[in-house]
């Protein structure tokens, strides 16, 4: 049936910190990050990368 098949919550929150890892910036990070999970829409990556930044804090 035409389901979603990345919905946030199937994308491993060690795949998140591993896009983040990757770079210093937000933008970067959501395109590793939809790079890994190739269905993913970029406004959930935008809030699963911007929900694990406000976790770790913000990077200054």
């Amino acid at each position: 049936m035409g389901g979603r098949d990345n919905c946030p919550t199937e994308i491993p929150a060690d795949d998140v910190r591993s896009a983040l890892a990757s770079t210093d910036d937000r933008i970067p990070a959501i395109k590793a990050l939809r790079e890994l999970h190739p269905g993913l829409g970029l406004k959930d990556a935008m809030d699963l990368i911007d929900a694990q930044r406000g976790e770790q804090g913000p990077h200054h």
